[in-house]
Formats: structure tokens, C-alpha cells, sequence
């Protein structure tokens, strides 16, 4: 069961992503107008219809399947001293988490007495961050990244979103990142990674929005070229089984930590000073 849910943590960046294109395909029927409109119901009107029981689906599937609150606290809580390092050296300072989904993360980050806002534009989802008093809003990322102004974001996060933006929108979301970051500022990306084979030949699959598995030197080599500092890459998550494999025997290690291994992993820059 951990399995599963730790799979379908995979599918959480998707709700967003897929209700986003359902709102720009609604606009984008909407100004091009509908020819032969007596012939069957407006797309817009069945897009309206449609976005709210996809909103719905989406969180119901989290809830089912990712695990509790509890657990996935304590899976992102491991990185919360990458943030405090940055905001200790800066002074303070915002923590910004983009696709935020139900707001484990902004939760971590708010008890450790830090000022967080989440970004997502999955209504549903967002519902479950508001119950807990958490500071949210409805946007979609990129295009809330690209109002902010130049170096007011002390920390933006981003967990499981990255591997569902074509890579022409990925250039573009660091890019924007490496903007809105103050000097010394820090990002941080949890993402699947594909060096387990089962994530890259299997789990990573089971998402039909995501696009490509990101290896992690692809994503040193962006951070890299976009103007950031101090990559650095922390692999996270072991499968379960993977200890009682080593300790077994019977494979060889390298092996195991092909088949094994840590089933996410992180990235973190900074923006120079």
C-alpha cells in the first residue's frame, strides 16, 4: 500500500496541470467563437461543466491514494533546513510554493515559523489548504511568476510540477524563477527520478500528463545555464523494500539501487548575490 502511495503522488502536479488546459481551451473556444452553435452544446458550456468534476476527481484521488496528511508532512519535512539556511542568511524573508496542491509543505514550512504563500489552480485541493488557515490563491504558476516583481521571493518551491511542463516552458518557468529571486535567494524542485528503472520504465508513466522523466544532471545543466549557483542535488524517498534488499543479499547493491532507490529526488540552487 505504501507503494501505491507513493505512486500516486506522482499523479498530484497533474490535477493542476490538466485543469489549467481545460480553462485555457474553454477561453480559447470562447474568443474564436462556434460555428454551427444549434447543432450541439456550446464546448465552452461542457468544458464549465466538465472542470468542476475534474477538480473534484483530482482531489478525491490524492486523498485516496497519496497517503495522509501526516505522512506526506513528513516526506517533505526533510527539506525544510534547505530553507532555513537561505532565510537564516538572508534575514527572512517569503517562502512561495508553486502547484502547492493541499498545502503539506506550506504547513511545514508556516509551523517552523515562516512567512509561506501557495500558488495552484485546482479549486479542490486549494479548499483543503484554506481549512487549515493557510495562506493560498488561485492562479496558474507561470503566469502569477511572471507578475511578481524582480527579487521579492526569498524561497520558491515547486514539488512535482517541473516533469509536467514541456521543456520550452520549463526554460522559461527558471528562468522567471532566477527573476523573481531575491540575490541569495534559493530554489527548490522535488521531481521523480528516473535513475530507479521502476520510476522511469513504469510509475513515471502512469501520469498521462507528464512529459518527459528529468534526469538529475538535465536539470543541473537549466539551473546551470539560466544564471543559478550552488546546484546541488539531494535524492530522497528509498523504496521500502530497499534496506531488506541490502540486507538480505542476494542482489548485488548496485542492483537494489537501480530497482531500489530513492524514488524522488531534489534540487536546489541559488541565486548569486
Amino acid at each position: 500500500m505504501d507503494r501505491v502511495e507513493r505512486e500516486s503522488a506522482r499523479a498530484r502536479r497533474a490535477y493542476s496541470d490538466l485543469s489549467a488546459r481545460f480553462a485555457n481551451l474553454t477561453a480559447a473556444m470562447r474568443d474564436g467563437g462556434a460555428e454551427n452553435e444549434t447543432a450541439k452544446p456550446a464546448p465552452d458550456a461542457q468544458d464549465a461543466a466538465l472542470s468542476p468534476l475534474l477538480s473534484r476527481f483530482y482531489a478525491t484521488f490524492e486523498d485516496r491514494f497519496r497517503g495522509s496528511r501526516e505522512e506526506v508532512r513528513d516526506r517533505v519535512a526533510a527539506l525544510l533546513p534547505e530553507v532555513r539556511e537561505t532565510l537564516d542568511r538572508l534575514g527572512g524573508g517569503r517562502v512561495v510554493d508553486l502547484g502547492c496542491g493541499r498545502g503539506e509543505w506550506l504547513e511545514v514550512v508556516q509551523q517552523a515559523g515562516y512567512d509561506v504563500l501557495g500558488v495552484d489552480n485546482n479549486e479542490a485541493q486549494l479548499g483543503s489548504a484554506r481549512e487549515r488557515g493557510l495562506p493560498v490563491l488561485r492562479a496558474d504558476a507561470l503566469e502569477w511568476l511572471c507578475a511578481q516583481p524582480d527579487g521579492s521571493i526569498a524561497v520558491a518551491t515547486a514539488f512535482h510540477l517541473v516533469e509536467h511542463l514541456p521543456f520550452p516552458v520549463l526554460v522559461r518557468f527558471c528562468l522567471e524563477m532566477q527573476r523573481v529571486l531575491a540575490p541569495g535567494g534559493s530554489l527548490l524542485f522535488e521531481t521523480p527520478n528516473p535513475e530507479n528503472v521502476l520510476v522511469g520504465a513504469w510509475s513515471f508513466h502512469l501520469d498521462p500528463t507528464h512529459q518527459k522523466p528529468l534526469p538529475p544532471e538535465l536539470l543541473e545543466c537549466l539551473l546551470d545555464t539560466v544564471g543559478f549557483e550552488a546546484v546541488r542535488v539531494r535524492m530522497l524517498h528509498p523504496h521500502p523494500w530497499r534496506q531488506g534488499f541490502l540486507s538480505k543479499g542476494g542482489l548485488p547493491p548496485e542492483v537494489v539501487e537501480l530497482l531500489f532507490g530513492p524514488l524522488d529526488y531534489a534540487v536546489v540552487a541559488s541565486k548569486p548575490r
